[in-house]
């Protein structure tokens, strides 16, 4: 078995237990979203939205979470088993992101009285051999300046999580 599968059975196993993912998401998330998600409802959400030609260097996994205020959350993990950084990584989301809420609103849209979506999470998991130094930040893929600033209203604004596992013996992930 080769270390993308080894990690790739790991990432798979360790995140299709709610209980691991539950201990990985309150480690990752503020505080205050922590403290609303109504844990006794975390859930995995079937399927996959990555791209299929991106298979053999991600695999990801969506979390359905209840919120105490009866809205939901949806937390999104991409394992990303390439060895580079990737500097579109947050568009490469924002498509995913796009999917995931396009199939909640095949599946829930009609049915609800309100039209808001749910809050999308994304993070990322990196196992690269370098560190991983490119932004984060959507905005930042936008050449900056007096265009930029005139337009930024109009830009989708998030950043993903990333927990960087480039640092990380193998023995430890096992």
């Amino acid at each position: 078995m080769s270390t993308k599968d080894s990690h790739d059975h790991l990432f798979r196993y360790g995140f299709s237990r709610p209980d691991v993912a539950r201990e990985h998401f309150e480690a990752q998330l503020p505080a205050a979203v922590v403290a609303a998600v109504d844990w006794t409802g975390l859930e995995p959400v079937p399927g996959t939205f990555i791209d299929p030609e991106l298979e053999r260097t991600e695999s990801d996994i969506l979390y359905r979470a209840p919120l105490k205020s009866g809205d939901e959350l949806l937390l999104y993990v991409l394992f990303e088993h390439q060895r580079s950084r990737d500097t579109q990584m947050p568009f490469r989301l924002l498509q995913y992101m796009v999917r995931i809420w396009e199939a909640w609103l095949r599946s829930h849209g009609r049915r609800r009285k309100t039209t808001r979506l749910p809050f999308i999470v994304p993070m990322v998991l990196y196992n690269g051999t370098q560190r991983w130094t490119t932004s984060r930040q959507f905005a930042d893929l936008f050449a900056d300046g007096p265009v930029f600033d005139a337009l930024k209203r109009n830009i989708p604004t998030f950043q993903h999580e990333l927990q960087d596992l480039s640092q990380t013996p193998d023995e430890v992930l096992h």
